[in-house]
């Protein structure tokens, strides 16, 4: 027994400097990098905290599970570890638009997907096929897929988006809530078109209400008044 206990001593000693260094080695900062309309910063980090990572075990699907768990449009996530900061880069799967008058919508990847409750926040499109696709199909009509395209440039625009209506390439229709339309087309540039739409708004904030149409086709934009 006399002979065991300075071994139990050094166990007892090295698990306790273990315990230690482990503590030592959590992660204090997390720079969490997410679209603002899927997670937000802080929302990330109470969930990513609680699985406690550690420089020496950073269990990666139990946290992207975790996320996943709290918030569907969580698709994936990349760790990259800058002791004492872990560096967090979320990817989404956000839903961009509602086919039509359906219940299917498409998400940030292009994928069809269904939801019972519409939801009023994600702007309509009606695209030039009629017939909308089934759930877990990949968009890859080239109007379709430009004018979801064009519907996440417009995200962050001063332009709000109600519905976009696909008549042909080179007529693609936005509405906003006041039903002043901007025409694009799918054989310009959509930068330079949201560049120019931009343009015209600031040029016209005070008058904004009074246009009634923005055509962005050209390399001038034709601006029309109510």
């Amino acid at each position: 027994m006399s002979k065991m206990l300075p071994v139990l001593v050094i166990i007892g000693v090295l698990i306790t400097i273990f315990i230690f260094l482990f503590d030592f080695l959590d992660f204090k900062n997390f720079n969490i990098q997410s679209e603002k309309d899927c997670i937000t910063t802080q929302q990330a980090t109470e969930i990513i905290k609680a699985q406690k990572p550690n420089l020496l075990f950073i269990n990666k699907a139990e946290i992207l599970n975790a996320l996943r768990n709290k918030y569907h449009c969580v698709e994936n996530a990349n760790f990259e570890a800058s002791f004492p900061t872990l560096n967090i880069q979320i990817k989404n799967n956000l839903l961009v638009a509602r086919l039509g008058d359906t219940n299917i919508y498409v998400n940030s990847n292009l994928r069809t997907m269904q939801q019972g409750t519409p939801s009023a926040s994600v702007p309509t499109l009606y695209p030039q096929d009629t017939v909308p696709p089934k759930p877990n199909q990949t968009i890859s009509d080239k109007l379709t897929v430009f004018a979801l395209n064009l519907i996440k440039a417009l995200k962050d625009s001063d332009f709000t988006i109600n519905n976009v209506r696909v008549l042909d390439a080179q007529n693609i229709i936005v509405y906003n809530p006041q039903n002043a339309i901007a025409v694009f087309s799918s054989q310009v540039d959509l930068k330079n078109q949201i560049n120019s739409l931009q343009s015209v708004i600031a040029k016209s904030r005070i008058d904004a209400t009074k246009i009634s149409k923005i055509d962005l086709r050209f390399d001038k934009p034709v601006v029309v008044f109510k």
